[in-house]
């Protein structure tokens, strides 16, 4: 008979599970960046949608020089930033997380086969539609608006309403490098959130 404690066994299979998840976790981690996806929602990361805006890119240049006519040449981007998302985050940081999931989700399943999504970081998300104006591209970011007030959140835990912040640019706005773009859809994001503020004061 054994004199072995059988309970040092399962502390040693215990820690060599602990271990294992957390080698997966790391795995699983490194594997997305290497895809450009962010973990936490599996959409595209920053970094990855700023060489999909790149190659986009290039396709308008190319486009314009045979074609300058051709309004398919063009291509937009919509920043989008959930209104006062800080208020989600004093409630319960898994709380906020589920509702970046779930809205990053409502952005996916409202675009079209050809845009694509992605998480930029924190709330902030941005979609990029190819062969796209930018009046085409504010009608999608219109629609996106119009859904999202009447689509709740978290409905098993807490139902929850957002609302956000839109920012729309498009080569068809004159804007000649990638950066410029991105930038530009950015600060329209911000000027409209700041006039939602002005008008609740």
């Amino acid at each position: 008979m054994s004199d072995e404690d059988p309970c040092s066994n399962c502390t040693h299979f215990q820690l060599q599970i602990t271990k294992l998840k957390s080698e997966n976790k790391r795995l699983k981690e490194r594997l997305q960046k290497a895809l450009g996806t962010c973990p936490m929602i599996g959409l595209l990361n920053k970094s990855r949608m700023m060489k999909e805006i790149e190659r986009n890119f290039l396709f308008y240049e190319r486009g314009m020089r045979k074609n300058p006519d051709n309004e398919d040449n063009h291509f937009s981007i919509i920043f989008i930033d959930i209104d006062e998302f800080t208020k989600y985050n004093e409630i319960s940081h898994l709380f906020a997380d589920k509702l970046i999931i779930e809205f990053g989700n409502y952005l996916s399943d409202n675009i079209r086969n050809i845009d694509l999504v992605a998480r930029f970081g924190g709330d902030e998300f941005y979609i990029l539609a190819p062969t796209t104006s930018k009046e085409r591209a504010e009608t999608l970011a219109s629609k996106i608006r119009s859904g999202l007030s009447h689509y709740v959140f978290a409905l098993d835990e807490m139902p929850t309403y957002l609302t956000a912040s839109y920012g729309v640019a498009s080569t068809s706005d004159k804007l000649l490098t990638p950066y410029a773009l991105v930038s530009k859809a950015d600060e329209r994001m911000y000027r409209e959130k700041a006039k939602k503020r002005l008008s609740i004061k």
